[in-house]
């Protein structure tokens, strides 16, 4: 089904990382998404998703993030969308969510691009803020290695 969409006005001065703690709406959009989406979200538009891009719904009030290329971002016109999937309601507010609350057993994605699962085995220490070194063991192989991961670009893990 398509949605006739439109782009928000005024947003391009909002900085992700300011507003919630994600380094870009992109990131937001796919934390909050749990989307695996690579393609711009714009039925007949096969460009990569490049932006979070604050739309609404032609007509209506509420805003949303939802997948763009740069392309279809800057356009003033209606344009349509194909599904309802994948579309973030834009309130977000410090701690949204984003930034991941870790505990030992949890298991994670290293950033939002991986997928190898990994177990978070021993906190060992918080060397900068949003930031945490973890040993970790692979799901797949059974590896221990240490690492540090961004809150922020932290997925956890089904």
């Amino acid at each position: 089904m398509a949605i006739l969409t439109v782009n928000a006005k005024g947003t391009s001065d909002m900085v992700a990382y300011d507003v919630c703690g994600c380094d870009s709406w992109r990131d937001h959009w796919r934390l909050h998404s749990d989307s695996r989406r690579t393609t711009c979200m714009t039925i007949g538009c096969n460009n990569q998703v490049q932006v979070g891009a604050h739309v609404h719904e032609h007509g209506r009030r509420k805003m949303w993030i939802i997948g763009l290329c740069r392309g279809c971002n800057n356009t003033r016109e209606p344009f349509p969308v194909d599904e309802r999937s994948g579309w973030v309601p834009a309130t977000y507010k410090p701690g949204c969510g984003c930034l991941a609350t870790l505990d030992e057993g949890d298991t994670v994605y290293e950033n939002l691009d991986s997928d190898e699962r990994l177990i978070l085995v021993e906190y060992l220490s918080s060397p900068y803020p949003d930031t945490q070194r973890w040993l970790v063991e692979s799901e797949d192989t059974g590896e221990q290695r240490r690492v540090t991961l961004r809150g922020r670009k932290v997925r956890m893990a089904d």
